[in-house]
């Protein structure tokens, strides 16, 4: 099992590179163009890169957080304990920057990379105030990121305050 997660974090890390390539050769490219017409068009594609990178980069997160932390709380020795705790230090790490990287581009840029909800935040769209979000998860990563992992059990599944779950009957 180690070795097939080790190499699906190979696989992610190898995309990650050549996305970052990419993203850096487009970054070239912009600065020798002189037309405002092809800069507009590096400029939105270099934005959209760096979207898709960090799109991609939190991907990455959930799957190494969920490893570390189910990892954490299935094992037996202190030693594995202390190999995921690390692990999900670095992945905290990663994650902080890659939405602190996402931040400045949502409130920098002015290429719209993603759709968002004039009417708020719902299951297929984050709200306008996607950037506060951002936010918001920068200050609670770091506020907890050194609690012991931990997955309290009676609230995986909550309703959200003020609403109740639909009656199948």
């Amino acid at each position: 099992m180690e070795t097939h997660r080790s190499r699906q974090s190979l696989t992610v890390e190898i995309s990650a590179h050549r996305i970052r390539n990419h993203r850096l050769q487009l970054g070239e490219r912009i600065a020798l163009r002189a037309n405002a017409a092809a800069l507009a068009v590096f400029t939105d594609l270099h934005d959209r890169a760096r979207a898709y990178r960090y799109w991609c980069g939190s991907l990455r997160s959930v799957c190494a957080w969920c490893a570390d932390v189910y990892g954490y709380l299935a094992a037996t020795k202190a030693a594995d304990r202390a190999r995921h705790e690390k692990s999900l230090q670095a992945t905290i790490d990663l994650e902080l920057a890659n939405t602190q990287a996402l931040h400045a581009l949502l409130t920098t840029a002015k290429t719209e990379v993603i759709c968002v909800s004039a009417v708020g935040n719902n299951t297929f769209f984050y709200g306008e105030d996607l950037p506060d979000l951002l936010l918001t998860k920068i200050r609670l990563m770091q506020k907890y990121r050194n609690r012991k992992p931990h997955i309290p059990a009676d609230t995986m599944w909550l309703p959200a305050p003020g609403t109740t779950w639909p009656k199948f009957d």
